[in-house]
């Protein structure tokens, strides 16, 4: 994410149909600034850090602020509790799909519409649950999360320990794709990833 959206980058969001709100700006002045933009750009799409959209989605809801429905909102860089997804779910009108990503990987894993848990993207990481202990965790136990990146041929990350902490799902998902899964992410030791929402 960007520290300052310059005259390239405002170019290109532009023709990209993209517009960027700063998660850092929270006074209401900001808030109601952003619900604004929001309402005016209709966006099919929001994706943002649980917090800063929960910071948001409260303040339209305290003010009777009513934004757009996109067709989905995308949250990432911090975990997402259960409170801030029923608000954020509740004033966009619209699903709330979790993902979990590291700068240094980008997007891991990403939840489906069956919401029961993340899908690891197992084509491009390999991602195991690993104990205190190193052993693998079981299905349903918690560990660290150590990934190793199976299409970085400039800079290989091999078993790159993370310190977060998930649960190996136990179960394959309805929805029928066929790649791991994570049942929940119960701790992160690395947040917000950028700047903006």
């Amino acid at each position: 994410a960007l520290l300052w959206e310059g005259p390239a980058e405002r170019i290109k969001n532009f023709f990209n149909n993209i517009l960027l709100l700063p998660a850092g700006e929270q006074a209401e002045s900001d808030l109601r600034r952003h619900a604004g933009r929001l309402s005016r750009f209709k966006p099919a799409l929001v994706t943002g850090y649980p917090s800063a959209l929960a910071g948001l989605c409260g303040f339209c809801r305290e003010n009777g602020l009513d934004v757009p429905p996109p067709l989905a909102v995308v949250t990432g860089g911090e975990m997402l509790h259960p409170e801030s997804r029923a608000l954020i779910s509740e004033v966009f009108g619209a699903p709330v799909y979790e993902r979990y990503g590291r700068r240094e990987f980008s997007v891991v894993a990403h939840e489906c519409p069956e919401h029961r848990g993340l899908h690891v993207f197992d084509d491009l990481f390999h991602v195991e649950v690993v104990r205190e202990d190193g052993g693998p965790a079981a299905p349903g136990e918690s560990g660290e999360l150590v990934i190793t990146d199976l299409s970085n041929f400039y800079m290989p990350l091999l078993r790159f320990r993370t310190g977060d902490i998930a649960v190996r799902g136990t179960t394959g998902c309805a929805c029928g794709r066929n790649l791991s899964l994570l049942e929940r992410i119960e701790k992160r030791t690395q947040e917000r990833g950028g700047q903006n929402l």
